[in-house]
């Protein structure tokens, strides 16, 4: 929810998620037809290590907006004690597999796994989340790359409702590199 000060009295502006990504999603769909038309199917590839429930939901939620585009989606679920080796070979391989467009590490990691290692494996080019240190340069130089979510999609509300942020104070509470710095 967004409040803004409008002639010496606050206005409410609710933004509604829902109507942003049924907005987003139409507009792929056109552009999956097409790739699919050329032979290409986008596929994502998710990787959870152990067995938090929360990111069992949030990739599962992702794999099923893959299937209503008709696109794939894999997700390699690891055990909670996998070594970093073990993960590090994974990340490897779908790096190299040219059926495979995105790599989606599910976070947070198990605490024996270090996950600035894990993060920055991905390559750059797969990296969906956007948490690669070359895309986070890239965000911060305003160049074309990967972004993560919840800062793309905050950016992609204040589009669709039409924010002008031009001249405003914006405070960001928290500094990760997930969230409040990208969306700094």
């Amino acid at each position: 929810m967004i409040l803004r000060k409008v002639k010496s009295k606050l206005e409410t502006l609710l933004l509604k998620g829902k109507l942003v990504s049924d907005s987003i999603r139409s507009g792929l769909e056109p552009r999956v037809k097409s790739l699919n038309e050329d032979g290409i199917v986008p596929q994502l590839a998710a990787i959870i290590i152990g067995d938090d429930p929360a990111s069992q939901v949030y990739v599962r939620n992702k794999s099923r907006a893959f299937d209503k585009l008709n696109c794939k989606s894999h997700t390699y679920q690891l055990e909670a004690d996998s070594n970093e080796q073990d993960v590090l070979t994974l990340i490897d391989s779908l790096n190299h597999d040219e059926e495979v467009h995105g790599i989606l590490i599910q976070l947070p990691l198990p605490e024996h796994l270090d996950s600035k290692t894990i993060l920055h494996a991905v390559s750059p080019e797969k990296d969906v989340d956007g948490f690669h240190q070359e895309n986070m340069g890239k965000l911060m130089l305003n160049k074309d790359g990967f972004i993560p979510c919840t800062a793309a999609g905050c950016y992609e509300l204040i589009k669709y409702y039409k924010i002008d942020l031009v001249g405003k104070h914006v405070v960001v509470i928290g500094r990760s590199n997930i969230v409040g710095r990208p969306i700094s």
